[in-house]
């Protein structure tokens, strides 16, 4: 599948082992640095699966994320969906949700195929209209049929400094990061716990 990709996206033909050659540059490099330091636990045993003789030299260190200036009164508590799979409501809703008529779900940034595009879509399609949807950033392509949701909006791309106020003035209660592509780290979920909304990922990469 890779050099089917490659071939269409950078006309590398197929017959070139693009990837072994790849790899063998990048380890002559990495075999020069004492320590390889790396965003997260995915991305370390994704480096060392790829590169067994270096795994003693990799190191953790994730990427550094300032405090807002202001945060949503009461901070999101990070669950695993796999620690309390029947108890959703408890780890999502805030305590005034069951009065509410609506529940709000936020996407944030640019999201494309690898990041859940076609899930979110999906989501939105088949959902009540007690859900509304939120679009902080931008999907890949223009859909018709969002456009015309009154449970959609599309508030377009923001700056991370007005986050906070973002969540607060249309009372997101949930963001989804659906990548269906391993990442090796992701702001946006630091960003929305420091918001002070919960986040709902998919168990992949990083995000796992």
């Amino acid at each position: 599948y890779c050099r089917v990709c490659l071939h269409k996206q950078a006309g590398v033909a197929q017959t070139v082992p693009y990837l072994s050659i790849w790899r063998e540059e990048h380890l002559r490099a990495l075999r020069l640095a004492q320590r390889i330091f790396v965003p997260s636990e995915s991305a370390a045993r994704i480096v060392s699966g790829c590169f067994a003789e270096l795994g003693g030299r990799i190191r953790v260190l994730e990427h550094g994320i300032g405090p807002f200036s202001h945060t949503r009164q009461g901070q999101a508590e990070r669950t695993s969906l796999r620690q309390k799979p029947n108890h959703i409501a408890e780890v999502f809703l805030d305590p005034n949700a069951k009065q509410k008529k609506v529940f709000r779900v936020a996407f944030l940034g640019g999201i494309n195929t690898a990041k859940g595009y076609r899930c979110a879509v999906d989501l939105i399609r088949k959902s009540s209209r007690d859900i509304h949807w939120y679009l902080f950033g931008k999907f890949e392509r223009e859909d018709s049929f969002l456009e015309k949701r009154d449970n959609f909006f599309d508030i377009g791309p923001y700056r991370r400094e007005e986050l906070p106020d973002f969540m607060k003035k249309h009372a997101v209660d949930l963001v989804c990061i659906l990548s269906i592509w391993p990442e090796t780290f992701c702001y946006t979920i630091s960003e929305s716990l420091l918001s002070g909304v919960p986040v709902l990922v998919t168990d992949i990469g990083a995000l796992g």
